[in-house]
């Protein structure tokens, strides 16, 4: 596996894990331009198998919203992308001068819960009816800096 820039077409070449299929639709749609805003998204990508994305949107300054899409075989390496991920969003929230960086994840995926909490994030409260479309509810956990 190897980390490198983030480019928009990356986003669209992921197979989303079954826990992250909700938002197929949303990112045919997505600006994703948006998403490439001060070297603030990277990607997995094991030879032109792209493996996943991620990164953190700036909200306002000093608040970023962490995101990802990542494929099942970028699970089936969490060591490597546990370690990976949390150096960039050391390196982002430096380089962006965030004091706060927060994340969701989909209620009952255990699995994105646990591993939001090995990079540090704290669990805050439960966003009813937040998907994509309003379709179910997710966890807010944040990360102060």
């Amino acid at each position: 596996m190897q980390i490198i820039p983030f480019e928009p077409a990356h986003l669209r070449a992921v197979a989303p894990q079954c826990a992250q299929s909700d938002f197929t639709a949303y990112i045919k749609a997505l600006d994703t331009d948006a998403l490439v805003q001060c070297d603030a998204a990277f990607t997995a990508v094991d030879g032109v198998d792209v493996l996943g994305c991620a990164g953190v949107v700036t909200l306002w300054p000093g608040v970023g919203q962490a995101w990802a899409i990542f494929s099942d075989r970028l699970l089936a390496q969490p060591t490597s992308l546990t370690r990976g991920t949390a150096r960039a969003l050391d390196r982002i929230a430096a380089a962006q001068d965030l004091r706060r960086v927060q994340a969701t994840v989909r209620d009952g995926h255990g699995a994105g819960a646990r591993w939001l909490s090995f990079l540090g994030f704290e669990l805050e409260g439960l966003l009813v009816n937040y998907g994509p479309g309003g379709s179910g509810d997710y966890w807010m956990y944040g990360r102060t800096i």
